[in-house]
Formats: structure tokens, sequence, C-alpha cells
């Protein structure tokens, strides 16, 4: 009898284990994936041969010379603004839709909300590597009108913009050039690192045993084409291998050419930008770029452009590279295919350029001549990004200093680097700039903030001080912001832990004003990472991931972002997204938002206490939520042994 059991659990063990999850979007069939066969992975068929350059393209202009202009106070650019125009009709159906499913504001008068009145939503997907780009997917995938089992669905389709800086750029781009196919689907179709960043040759994106000469080649046609080449070349060649689904990582793919794909045109998902900090090339080494002075620049498909430190300037992201005086093309002379994607999410994260370096060092399987290349540029100090300085001679355009620098205008170059590297790892910014006029910001914050790689706020509180402490030589926009407490405070309350919303008394903000309106800063919603269903704290130095794991990242990050499907968190986010536009329309906050605000928003109580122990460490260390557990296989393979145990000693 006993065997018999034994051979029905075998049997069930094999099923269970040879099970597959299904996306329950049930999209696959009509998105043509053939071609990225997960069957295929492990060996794949020989790559087509492509032609494709990554070296940047000089030609004759084809329109106006007059590439950089200024971007005066109040204005957006125009074609940023036509974006959003159009973009309103369905962002407000999507809205609609997610309110009108939250028991707190289904009564609500929503044709006096929607509208010109707002309510504008805005996301905010933080660094952290592949664990800010698998907790901010899972995110997404809350968010996702598509998803099922979502209490959350269509605040991404209702969102007007997303930002993202470092892993959050991985994931933006990863969106904005597939088409914003669900994240359920680029999960397991595209981001694959089972062998890791910068070991690919047996992936199915046309990498073979050549992977590390293909990279050296791709960047020496770079370098051959007249352009300065860096570490970021090197490293955007590889995680562009992870993010793009094209093969070799589209050593031609332009994050420009999402202006061509037909949800952008359409404007049918939120407007993608990409963060990064910057200086003058050829600095003295006595620069100080903190968060209180540094420059940040923004990468849009239209768009490469800077609110920021007496600049305010913008040019068209497909001429990237060219060199501008005045403004203008110097002979008539335009360079395209500069905007590369993998430069700009590499130069988004150039704080991987080390570990690149590093992993160059350390791997015998890594080839010579790559290993030989990155040791030279390290040695000859290339650890920046290289950008023609687009600003050179137009002083009549963009102001001429910056807050940690002078010299703007004439310096030969601009070196832009990581988007988080002045500890504002949230790339909020963008959306706190008045033209934007976003009234709710969900930050998603997967830093590393502490020595086991949780969040602890410090990106709010860094731009919290940016902004209340500002550099007496720093010059931009924004004003004011949500009161935001000290990272004593988040650990201690375990603001760090939970959702928390800041602002959501609109007259209580840094500003001091009585009046609610379009000056008003965003309520923001912090959405931390935090174990639900795993151990999401991943290292920043983890590039291996099976898929897996992966599922098992953006798993977690669904449900941490839902908190466990609850609906009444989701009436509760409903009543922070209208928010502000029920406060400028002087409407009353109903009873049923009053009590989500009363658990929700942070109420001004502090906590200094100490957190740090004698190493300067932070004391935190969370456990996985048993509530939300969803069983394993293991789990599952456990349970049935015991039950059949059971039923055989019983009988």
């Amino acid at each position: 009898m006993f065997f018999t059991y034994f051979l029905a659990f075998s049997f069930l063990c094999f099923s269970l284990i040879g099970c597959q999850v299904v996306d329950p979007d049930q999209e696959y069939a009509r998105l043509h994936l053939s071609q990225l066969d997960k069957r295929n992975w492990k060996k794949p068929p020989p790559p087509p041969s492509t032609n494709a350059s990554y070296a940047p393209v000089t030609g004759s202009c084809s329109g106006s010379q007059q590439l950089l202009h200024s971007l005066e106070s109040g204005q957006l650019p125009q074609l940023e603004s036509d974006f959003l125009k159009k973009r309103s009709q369905s962002s407000n159906e999507a809205l609609r839709f997610f309110l009108q499913s939250a028991h707190s504001t289904s009564s609500l008068d929503l044709d006096s909300l929607l509208g010109d009145n707002g309510p504008r939503l805005g996301i905010a997907v933080s660094g952290g590597g592949y664990r800010s780009m698998f907790y901010g997917g899972g995110a997404l995938a809350a968010f996702d009108r598509r998803s099922n089992e979502t209490t959350l669905g269509g605040l991404l389709q209702g969102a007007s913009y997303i930002t993202g800086a470092d892993g959050g750029s991985w994931l933006v781009s990863s969106l904005a050039i597939n088409d914003f196919r669900t994240v359920q689907n680029l999960s397991s179709s595209i981001w694959y690192s089972r062998l890791g960043i910068f070991f690919v040759e047996e992936t199915h994106f046309g990498d073979n045993k050549n992977y590390y000469t293909d990279l050296v080649d791709e960047v020496n046609q770079k370098a051959a084409a007249g352009f300065n080449v860096s570490l970021t070349d090197y490293w955007g060649r590889a995680i562009a291998r992870h993010t793009t689904g094209r093969l070799r990582g589209g050593p031609d793919t332009t994050y420009s050419s999402v202006q061509k794909a037909s949800w952008f045109q359409d404007a049918e998902y939120p407007y993608p930008i990409l963060v990064s900090q910057g200086l003058p090339g050829a600095l003295s080494d006595g620069h100080n770029a903190t968060f209180a002075n540094s420059s940040i620049y923004e990468f849009s498909p239209y768009y490469f452009n800077t609110f920021d430190n007496n600049v305010r300037a913008y040019m068209p992201l497909e001429y990237l590279g060219t060199k501008l005086s005045n403004g203008s093309a110097v002979d008539n002379k335009c360079v395209t295919q500069f905007d590369n994607v993998g430069f700009l999410i590499g130069t988004s994260s150039t704080r991987f350029n080390e570990a690149l370096m590093d992993v160059s060092l350390r791997q015998s399987r890594m080839s010579r001549r790559l290993g030989f290349t990155l040791r030279h540029m390290r040695i000859n100090g290339s650890a920046v990004s290289y950008y023609n300085n687009m600003f050179h001679g137009a002083s009549s355009i963009a102001g001429d200093g910056t807050a940690s620098s002078d010299g703007l205008t004439t310096a030969p170059y601009v070196d832009l680097y990581d988007g988080g590297a002045d500890k504002q790892n949230i790339p909020v910014w963008p959306l706190l700039q008045p033209e934007r006029r976003v009234d709710v910001v969900l930050a998603l914050d997967a830093s590393g903030d502490t020595d086991n790689n949780w969040p602890n706020g410090t990106s709010l509180v860094s731009t919290y001080e940016r902004i209340t402490q500002k550099a007496s030589d720093a010059s931009y926009g924004v004003t004011s912001f949500v009161h935001i407490p000290s990272v004593e405070t988040f650990i201690n309350l375990g603001l760090n832990s939970r959702p928390t919303f800041f602002g959501c008394d609109g007259r209580n903000t840094t500003s001091q004003s009585q009046h609610v309106d379009e000056n008003t800063p965003p309520l923001l919603v912090y959405l931390p990472n935090s174990p639900w269903t795993a151990d999401s704290n991943i290292a920043d130095d983890r590039y291996r991931l099976g898929n897996s794991d992966i599922q098992g990242l953006v798993r977690n990050g669904f449900v941490a972002a839902t908190q466990n499907s609850s609906t009444d968190f989701a009436s509760c986010l409903a009543c922070a997204v209208v928010q502000r536009s029920l406060e400028r329309t002087n409407q009353t906050t109903s009873q049923a938002c009053q009590q989500c605000f009363s658990q929700y928003c942070w109420n001004g109580t502090v906590d200094n206490s100490p957190v740090f122990d004698q190493k300067g460490n932070v004391k935190y260390s969370p456990a996985v939520k048993s509530g939300a557990m969803h069983l394993s296989t293991n789990v599952l393979l456990t349970t049935l042994l015991a039950i059949l145990l059971t039923f055989g000693i019983l009988n």
C-alpha cells in the first residue's frame, strides 16, 4: 500500500515541478513572441546576421540649424505639451475606471474632478539596479489595468508621467521601446539574466562565444566615427542586452525612435523620462556637486533638457551629440543615433561602470581584449559619459553657471552620470516642476540605503533638504515640497516598511500657503520595497538571476504595491489621487477618505532616536510577511507528502 502512495506522490512531484506559471493576461499569442520562446533559451538557434552599428551618424541637418532653445518659465517644450493634451483623454478615462472601482471615491462627482482640473499623476521608479527594476516592475503590473487580480488597475494608464533613474531607467526604457507590453510579458521573455549581465553568450538575443569581442567592436564603431567613448559605452552595451529585447541589445536602437511607436503617437501611456546628472567637462578636482546644488538632466523621446541651475534649455533628443555653437549646429552638420538606449540607461546608472571594471579583473571568462580595454580606460579616467556640450557658446540661450561649477557655456563637453549620485535616488524632481502641474506622485523606492539593501527614506530626505536648504548659488524653479521627516523617523515609525502619504493637507507644505492651486506641491505616496512574498533586498552587485528569481521579485513588488490585494488600501490610494483636485475646488474630503488619511498620512510625529550602530550601519532587518506567503512548489510537495503519509497510516 505504501508503495502505491509513493508512486502517486512521485507522479505529483514531477507534475508540479514540470508546471510553469501562465501569464494571466493571455496576451502572448497576439504579440508574436515565438522568436523569444523560453524553450529556446538553453540552446538557441544560430543568431541571424545583423549589420546594425553602434556608431552615431553625422550628416547635413534636415531642418533648422537652431537646435537648442530656452525653456521659458511657466512653459513646457511644445511637443511635450502636445503629448499631454492628447494624453488627457485616455488618462482621464483610466482614472475614472480606477476611482469608480474604489468605494471611497465612487460617489464623487468625477466630472468636476477629471479634466483640466486634474488629477495629474506621476510615477517615479527609484534606482537600485535589478532590485528596483523588478520591484518597480511588479508595482507597475499592479497599476496596470490589463493585469488580473489587481486592485489598482488603471493607475498606469492614468499616469501622465513616469520617471526612472539607475535601475528604474532600465525598467522605464524597456517598457517604452517595447510598446508598453505588460510586465508579466517582458519579465518572462526579455529580462533574462541566468548567466549574469556580463555573461550572455547562451541567451536568445544573438550573442555567442564572441560576445566580448562583439562588445568591443561595437564601441570601437563609435570611436572610429570620431566620438569620445567611455566605460559607460561598454556598460550600456552590456545592460541593453537584458532590457531591450533586441538582437545584440539593439546597437542602433535609439530612445528617440520611441516617437514612432503607435502607443507614443496615440499617447496611450505616460510620458517616459530617464534621469541623469551632470557637470561641465574638464572641471577642476574641487567641484562640489551634492543634492543641494546638482544639475539634473532629463532624456525623453522628444528632448534632452534641464529645468535646473540657471540653464533651463532643451534640444531634440534625436540630435544629441551634435556639436553646437550658440545653439546652432556647427557647419550645418547634425548627429543622429547618438541617443542609443543602452548608452542613455548606462548614463543613468554609471555607478555600475566600476562593477564592469571589477568583473574584468576577477573573471577569467572575460576576454583579454575587453579586460585590457576597460583597464586602460579607467587609467585614463574615463569612468563618465561624454556628451558634446550642447550649451557651448549659448550664453544667450542657457545660463553659464550651475550651482556646482561655472563655465558651462565654455566647456568642450558635458559629463553626465548616475541619476541617483546626489542621493535623490527616487527621481521625483522632474515631477515637481511647476510647469508639469503634477498632483500626486507614486514614489517607488527600492533604494539600498541600509547595509542589507532596504530603503530608509534617504532619497526623499535629500530632495526635501535640496529645497529647504537651498544652496546660495543654486537656481531652480521648484521652491516648495511636502514635509518629510528624518531617516531616523522613517525607521523608528516604520514609514520605510509600509505605504505612507506625505502632504495630505495641501495647505501644510513648505510653501506655507493657505491656498491650494496649481503651484501647490504634489501629494506624495511613498511605496517602499518590503518583503511580502520574498526577501527582495537583493544586493546591487547580484547580476545573475534565474527566471524563477525574477518572477518571484516581480511578484513581491505586485503584492507590496497592492498590500496583498487590499481593497481598503486601493480605496485609500484613490483618496490620495483626487485630494489636490478636491482642495483646488474647495470640496470637502469625504468621511471615508478622512479615515484613510488618519491611517496612511504621516501626521507630523517624529522620533529621532538613534538607528545607526557603531559602524554607521542602520539597524533594520524586516521579515517576510507570512500572511502574504504563497505556497511554493517545495511547500506544496511537503504538504502533499504529509497528506499522503497520513492517509497511508490511517489506512
